[in-house]
């Protein structure tokens, strides 16, 4: 998708930011199927960001320790100190309960790239657990799908569009494409 995108761009003028992991397998497919070099890695966990040292596609790939709410603050730097004009961002999220704090994050972002950048937002679409059904009260937390649209309603907050009713698990997806939306219209 990305080639895509790009193919009008000179990928000497892109850098590609994302939280890594241990592998680096997307900077790895960045460099070599795209051919973009200026590469910008990230994790909260010092022993991960080491990994991402070793596993880094050049030597110049810059791996960093950083929570991914400091990233829209720190953009222009890593544009500098990278040099380059368009940024391709991923923010790759993994487990539910923190999805609100995620759009927000995705939001903020969305505020401090340039026209022609590209956001990228993956979230996890499992239900929460079924531990915090305990929480709800009895006539709710009976009935399992009930008890999880409460759960997500509460966790998504302000995202949470307010029309959308969970009718099946299988609504998750859509329910967070929604919250996605929700996050680039206020970011505009």
């Amino acid at each position: 998708l990305v080639g895509l995108v790009t193919s009008d761009v000179n990928a000497d003028r892109c850098g590609y930011i994302s939280m890594g992991g241990p592998q680096m397998s997307a900077h790895q497919t960045m460099y070599k199927k795209n051919g973009i070099t200026k590469l910008y890695s990230f994790d909260l966990d010092p022993s991960v960001v080491d990994r991402q040292r070793f596993n880094a596609p050049t030597s110049q790939t810059v791996c960093q320790h950083h929570d991914t709410s400091e990233l829209s603050l720190k953009l222009d730097h890593v544009t500098e100190q990278l040099d380059f004009d368009t940024a391709i961002v991923w923010l790759d999220y993994t487990g539910t309960g923190g999805r609100a704090a995620q759009l927000a994050e995705f939001q903020s972002l969305l505020v401090n790239l340039k026209p022609g950048d590209i956001a990228r937002v993956t979230l996890d679409a499992s239900l929460p657990s079924t531990k915090l059904k305990a929480n709800l009260p009895a006539d709710i937390k009976n009935n399992h799908l009930a008890a999880m649209a409460e759960l997500l309603r509460q966790e998504l907050g302000d995202y949470h569009p307010q029309d959308f009713d969970l009718a099946s698990q299988n609504d998750v997806p859509g329910l967070l494409i929604s919250t996605i939306e929700r996050a680039c219209i206020r970011a505009t």
